[in-house]
């Protein structure tokens, strides 16, 4: 482990892991911009029975009876889903695939409409149903038909005395749908159930509504109230009704699970967490689909608990195949600790399975530019956006894979189709502010990302400051760029005032002042609670020296399951080593690390590429084989770096030193041509900055 520091050592001598922390904050940021995609979704695309239930009819004539058009499809998913042998989709799915449609505020469904979202969900058969209503009965009927041909299986008739009887009433129609499975098949789902009267194969089985949901149907009534905005995207809305149905059930599992999942895609990590751990704390009031779902949702907002995390998704997923929100969190997980081709393997039966998710398609493609396959990943995006070439987020993805394969051009020509269909869409005003970056165009770079900055939405507010704040890095203006990312610190808690506090230790550490950067990096791994930053973090408490931290990174990298994380803690260490002159203790650290990482450029838990802890082993190595008196070698490292495109976006302290060291270099082999050229494009960047000004009068003199 390094020492403590106490004293900072010389300015020339600094080392940064380029601003991986600032780039935390687009993916929070871009993630945030892309959750109208990512609402759990479970669709019924197996070998097994499936069946999709479509909203209720509701023929009482009273409004304020429509909340059960939902409410009695809910109850009967919840129900019927309860069951391995049968593939149910989700209401999510039911709501995604209606709105495609143009029909999600159909009163009706004519057969065509029917049909469609069969043929779309894959399923072999629908329920539809109708209620009424006279006196204080609720009249309930359903039929169970062939979605192909439309053919009736079966029809079912229950009366619910009363609106608090529902539960009871929805039980037994589900045991009568279930049984109708087997009477109306011919033999075809023969083993699905147990005939009636014999022992349930599961104790999941068949347990009554109130003992997976809640037992007051009062609370019940305000969940099925946010449900129905949830499943517009109306989180923000969503969130009193929960909040009422759990005021008046304080142990309604399932609503804290929907809290959670509104909260998280609104940005709010700390709410996130806070509900998902007291719907952990309830797990035995959900069906083993949702438990298991809810776990891996929990851990996963933890990084020490990956594992956890990616252990609940695969138990999910091996119970249910068509849990589609846990399969692709389940690939998240896996891409997110480098292992891509697992990743791959998840996406790709997403994809057979008829996922259609922007997320996935964008992820897929990540997934292969990590494994340096960006043709791949090309085709995957060609091949979604002609499929579903209205939806912008296609597009946006495809400049995001273009731009990490360094094509500039077609990454500018996809955002621009992105925005023909979306103005103003956010993820991809980033995307354009990147290549402006990338072409050296600090202005653009501000002016494209001017209103996001000025957003009243903290969320857009931070996406839109990493541009500009980047563009002072490259600079030289260091300071002013810490006291951008002060004052942004104290609009932010949780995971992103984590990562901003990370990135103010990070250039504090490029400064030499590392006294300071321990302190931010103490207050950053504090705030961000394991959340995506804690790598950043303790990485850059390794370089500002704090003996304590270092410790607690080797925790962290012991508990991880696999991934490149697991080695990364050498890297620091080599950084370190590489300030303190010990060159050839810092080349064998890094060859533990090097052999880990992976092809391509890496991302941080979503599809945009971010963290290139590649780049800066190529430093690390050019610096030390320098000092051992290697040039050509170090040569070798240093115009990787800067020949990289956009793998060196976001390490700009690495990129504009390699410049200085190969200025060096070409000087020791009597290149002053290129020597120049060197200490010109240096200038072109620190000149007027603030940050290693002994370099910079060194290359002055050198070029004067």
């Amino acid at each position: 482990a390094p020492l403590p520091r106490t004293a900072a050592p010389t300015k020339s001598s600094s080392v940064l892991i380029g601003v991986a922390s600032i780039a935390v904050l687009v993916a929070v940021g871009l993630w945030f911009w892309t959750t109208q995609y990512r609402a759990p979704i479970a669709e019924a695309t197996g070998t097994r029975p499936s069946v999709a239930v479509l909203h209720f009819e509701n023929n009482t004539g009273n409004e304020q009876m429509d909340w059960l058009r939902t409410g009695l499809t809910d109850m009967l998913v919840t129900d019927l889903s309860q069951s391995t042998d049968v593939e149910v989709l989700s209401t999510d799915r039911l709501v995604q695939i209606l709105r495609d449609l143009g029909k999600l505020d159909e009163r009706t469904f004519d057969s065509e409409t029917v049909q469609e979202v069969a043929r779309r969900a894959h399923v072999r058969h629908v329920v539809l149903g109708s209620f009424v209503k006279a006196g204080e009965t609720i009249r309930i009927n359903v039929r169970l038909q062939d979605a192909a041909s439309g053919r009736i299986l079966s029809t079912e008739r229950v009366d619910a005395p009363n609106e608090a009887s529902l539960f009871p009433t929805m039980d037994d129609l589900t045991r009568r749908v279930k049984t109708r499975f087997i009477a109306g098949s011919g033999g075809m789902f023969g083993g699905l159930l147990s005939p009636p009267g014999a022992k349930p194969v599961s104790g999941d089985l068949d347990r009554d509504l109130k003992d997976v949901t809640t037992s007051s149907m009062e609370a019940y009534r305000h969940y099925a109230a946010g449900i129905e905005q949830h499943q517009r995207a109306r989180y923000m809305e969503a969130l009193p009704h929960y909040q009422k149905a759990v005021e008046v059930d304080p142990r309604f599992a399932l609503a804290y699970v929907k809290m959670a999942v509104a909260s998280g895609n609104m940005g709010n990590a700390d709410d996130r967490n806070r509900y998902a751990r007291k719907a952990i704390e309830l797990v035995d009031h959900l069906t083993p689909r949702e438990r298991y779902y809810i776990q891996g949702y929990y851990y996963s907002t933890d990084f020490y608990r990956s594992a956890a995390a990616i252990e609940a998704y695969q138990k999910a997923v091996d119970l249910y195949p068509d849990h589609s929100a846990s399969r692709n969190n389940l690939a998240v997980m896996l891409m997110r600790l480098d292992q891509n081709e697992r990743a791959a393997e998840q996406y790709n039966i997403l994809r057979e399975r008829g996922f259609e998710f922007p997320g996935t398609a964008g992820n897929l493609a990540g997934v292969y530019i990590a494994l340096n396959k960006p043709d791949e990943a090309v085709r995957v995006l060609e091949n979604f956006i002609g499929r579903y070439p209205n939806v912008e987020a296609g597009y946006m993805y495809l400049g995001f894979t273009h731009l990490s394969a360094n094509r500039l051009d077609e990454a500018e020509a996809a955002f621009q189709k992105a925005l023909a269909l979306r103005p103003s869409y956010p993820p991809t005003m980033n995307g354009l502010a990147q290549i402006a970056l990338l072409r050296d165009r600090w202005d653009d770079a501000r002016r494209i990302t001017q209103e996001l900055s000025a957003s009243r939405i903290q969320n857009l507010r931070n996406l839109g400051t990493v541009p500009p704040l980047i563009a002072l890095i490259y600079r030289g203006r260091t300071r002013e760029a810490v006291d951008v990312l002060e004052k942004l610190a104290d609009y932010n808690a949780g995971v992103e005032g984590g990562a901003i506090r990370a990135s103010i230790a990070e250039l504090l550490n490029a400064r030499g002042e590392h006294a300071a950067a321990a302190r931010q990096a103490a207050l950053a791994f504090k705030a961000g609670q394991g959340g995506l930053s804690v790598i950043e973090v303790l990485f850059q408490a390794t370089v500002a020296g704090s003996a304590e931290l270092r410790a607690e990174y080797q925790r962290l990298a012991d508990v991880l399951p696999f991934g490149s994380d697991k080695v990364l803690p050498y890297l620091a260490d080599a950084v370190v080593a590489i300030e303190d002159g010990e060159h050839k203790k810092a080349l064998d650290l890094v060859q533990r690390v090097t052999a880990e990482l992976p092809a391509g450029p890496v991302g941080s838990g979503s599809f945009f590429p971010l963290r290139q802890p590649r780049t800066i082993a190529h430093y690390v190595q050019g610096r030390a084989k320098l000092g051992l008196g290697d040039a050509a070698a170090a040569k070798q490292h240093f115009e990787t770096i800067v020949n990289g495109g956009y793998r060196r976006l976001f390490t700009p302290i690495e990129y504009v030193r390699s410049h200085y060291y190969l200025a060096q270099i070409a000087e020791k082999t009597g290149d002053t041509a290129k020597a120049r050229e060197h200490y010109q494009r240096f200038l072109f960047y620190w000149k007027d900055g603030d940050i290693d000004r002994d370099k910079v009068a060194e290359a002055i003199k050198k070029t004067s």
